[in-house]
């Protein structure tokens, strides 16, 4: 049974910019697999992939690609998918980190001055990515 512990957490916690950290603190047996993390952000949450791609991370992006649009002119029904390939680069690494920078989208406009909240979930399919990647892995190993 794998003892690998996921942990997420979101900097600031305030204003339109912020980071979103992952880490996974790998345990046995699963030091040999590749890990993912799947994210699902609301229409509310801008991912720049250009920023993605000055970090250096490997991942897929399904989403809205214009970072000017505000809140009310998009889809209301459109979420965004973020894939991000979580392998330690590091094959002794027990541990890896994955930051990504989010930013919030300009709301409705409104007359009264009120706080909007934004949830930004962690990436719930995760545990099932983690798990079926490993699973795959050990079965279909690799060929070269």
């Amino acid at each position: 049974m794998s003892s690998t512990v996921i942990s997420h957490s979101l900097q600031p916690h305030r204003g339109f910019h912020s980071t979103l950290s992952t880490r996974i603190a790998l345990g046995p047996p699963d030091y040999d697999c590749s890990f993912f993390a799947l994210y699902t952000f609301s229409q509310n949450i801008i991912i720049d992939r250009y920023e993605l791609i000055d970090r250096c991370l490997s991942f897929e992006f399904w989403g809205e690609s214009n970072l000017e649009l505000p809140v009310f002119a998009l889809d209301q029904t459109a979420n965004s998918l973020l894939l991000i390939n979580a392998t330690p680069t590091d094959a002794r690494s027990k541990q890896v980190t994955v930051d990504i920078p989010v930013h919030a989208r300009y709301g409705e406009p409104s007359m009264v001055r009120t706080p909007q909240s934004i949830t930004i979930s962690s990436p719930h399919a995760s545990g099932l990515v983690l798990s079926l990647v490993c699973m795959l892995y050990r079965v279909l190993p690799p060929t070269f």
